[in-house]
């Protein structure tokens, strides 16, 4: 499971969409899937070939360093995907 921040913001979003997860510990997930970080631009060219409207949420760890979070979020613009959202949890009311 991963970690997210917090956001007083943060809602569910109902679309065909893929997840791309950063763990704690650094490692990359596509749609629940292990994956090197190569080979995400792949996958995401290829669900765009499939599904040109797909989005992204990335779901990255907050203990994770968001450098690794923007490079995910280039990738799926570099594979055309203009939909891409961040994943968070919403803060309790005592923020």
């Amino acid at each position: 499971p991963v970690n997210l921040p917090r956001s007083t913001t943060a809602s569910e979003h109902c679309a065909v969409r893929t997840v791309i997860t950063i763990t704690k510990t650094g490692n990359y997930y596509v749609d629940k899937h292990p994956v090197s970080f190569s080979d995400i631009y792949p996958i995401l060219m290829q669900k765009v070939k499939d599904n040109p409207q797909i989005g992204v949420t990335i779901n990255c760890d907050k203990a994770q360093s968001w450098g690794r979070g923007i490079e995910v979020m280039d990738e799926a613009r570099r594979a055309g995907i203009e939909n891409i959202t961040i994943a968070t949890e919403p803060k309790d009311k005592k923020g």
